[in-house]
């Protein structure tokens, strides 16, 4: 997963910033907050998720 991050900032510079800052990943269905050392297999789909800021709760 690094290598795909490091080549993403590599091809999209604006996108590097928000690798960094923390992000979820999808590999195959499964949702990782830290995916920075799940494997990646040839014909795994891997979907970068934006984070999605809280809301306050109820009181």
């Amino acid at each position: 997963m690094r290598y795909l991050f490091r080549t993403l900032a590599e091809l999209y510079p604006d996108l590097g910033p928000h690798l960094e800052q923390g992000i979820a990943v999808a590999i195959d269905d499964v949702i990782y907050s830290n995916a920075w050392l799940e494997p990646l297999e040839p014909d795994s789909e891997a979907y970068i998720l934006p984070q999605i800021g809280g809301g306050k709760s109820a009181a």
